[in-house]
C-alpha cells in the first residue's frame, strides 16, 4: 500500500487518547469524528474499539480517500464512507465549548462524553 499522508501529532497522541476513550465508553456504540483530517485517529480507534461504528467528517472532501486508506491500512471495518461537515454552516450550531474539534483537546470534557446525540449507543 502507498505511504499514506500523516500527522506526527496525532500518531504521538493516539494512543493517550485511546486509553481516555476506552475509560469512557462503553462496549459499543456509534462515535462522530468532527474534523478527521488524515483520518488516523478514527482509524486507529476504531480498530481498537470495533463495537462502536465510527463516522469522519471534514469540512473538505479532499481528504476523504486519505482516511479511507487509513481505515483499510488498520483493517477497521467499522468505519463509514467520509462525509463533508462544516459545523460552521450547520444551523444551531453548538459552540466550541459544547463540542470541540479532535485537535483542541486531549482529554474530552464531560460535557462533550455527555451531550444528547453525540457517541450515542444504537
Amino acid at each position: 500500500m502507498p505511504t499514506l499522508p500523516h500527522s506526527p501529532a496525532a500518531e504521538r497522541n493516539q494512543g493517550p487518547i485511546l486509553a481516555v476513550l476506552r475509560g469512557l465508553l462503553g462496549a459499543e456504540g456509534r462515535a462522530l469524528e468532527i474534523a478527521s483530517g488524515t483520518g488516523q485517529h478514527v482509524a486507529h480507534f476504531a480498530a481498537a474499539l470495533p463495537g462502536w461504528h465510527w463516522q469522519p467528517t471534514d469540512v473538505d472532501d479532499a481528504g476523504f480517500g486519505t482516511i479511507r486508506g487509513w481505515a483499510l491500512q488498520t483493517g477497521a471495518t467499522n468505519v463509514a464512507r467520509p462525509r463533508r461537515l462544516d459545523v460552521l454552516d450547520a444551523p444551531g450550531r453548538p459552540t466550541a465549548s459544547r463540542l470541540p474539534s479532535r485537535s483542541t483537546w486531549s482529554t474530552p470534557p464531560t460535557c462533550c462524553t455527555s451531550a444528547p446525540g453525540l457517541a450515542a449507543p444504537g
